[in-house]
């Protein structure tokens, strides 16, 4: 979260909003996420997963990062078993990131 206090030079106030907006959209995201996979929307998938990782960025979420990395990359192959496991590790690791936020 080092990337919060560059981004907000310091700013508590304006570090607890964007924990807060982060948290929200991480909520969102994750019932995109398997909105998504059960409607098997793989062009959906690709494009949530590069839009988390835009975010993810912004904090230096490393393991987030690479969870959306595979999950664009297994969009690209179409393979049921590589998709699902991409999936499961994004989302995996948005709870991580939401019992961070909590």
């Amino acid at each position: 979260m080092a990337g919060l206090h560059q981004l907000t030079r310091g700013d508590e106030a304006s570090i607890k909003r964007l924990l807060d907006d982060l948290a929200s959209s991480n909520d969102d995201d994750m019932a995109r996420l398997m909105r998504a996979f059960t409607q098997n929307d793989v062009p959906g998938l690709a494009n949530l997963a590069h839009r988390i990782k835009g975010g993810a960025r912004i904090i230096k979420a490393q393991g987030l990062i690479g969870a959306c990395e595979r999950l664009e990359t297994a969009c690209e192959v179409v393979n049921p078993v590589q998709l699902t496991e991409a999936v499961d590790e994004l989302h995996q690791a948005m709870e991580r990131l939401a019992q961070r936020l909590a």
